[in-house]
């Protein structure tokens, strides 16, 4: 919890990717939550620089690979999904980022989830 406490905070409650304050909280539910980008089963830890703020259905986008974002903090959908409706218009987007540079998103950690996670629902069966 305190890995998502801190990373909606640096982030204003807002989703990095679209900008808006979509926060619905109540009591431990909430539709805005914090994604790693270095995936913790990798050795991503629980700095806020290794986080993203994004809406629930983005935070599963981006666990799945039709998106990335790339060390210069732009969104990249994935050539096989740009075609998709609610990803389309955000390929090419620069994310909201933390005003603090120090919880700036990690660009290894970045590289990482480009080399290793973008484009996986390619491979996936479901």
């Amino acid at each position: 919890n305190t890995f998502r406490d801190l990373v909606l905070f640096f982030y204003d409650f807002r989703c990095a990717v679209t900008d808006r304050n979509v926060f619905i909280n109540y009591k431990d539910l909430n539709n805005l939550e914090a994604a790693h980008i270095l995936a913790r089963a990798s050795g991503g830890g629980s700095n806020p620089a290794n986080g993203l703020a994004l809406e629930r259905n983005l935070h599963w986008a981006f666990d799945k690979g039709f998106f990335t974002v790339t060390t210069d903090y732009t969104v990249e959908v994935h050539p096989e999904a740009v075609h998709i409706e609610y990803l389309k218009n955000k390929h090419g987007q620069t994310i909201h980022t933390p005003e603090d540079s120090r919880v700036k998103p990690n660009k290894q950690a970045l590289e990482w989830h480009n080399k290793n996670v973008f484009g996986l629902f390619l491979k996936s069966q479901v």
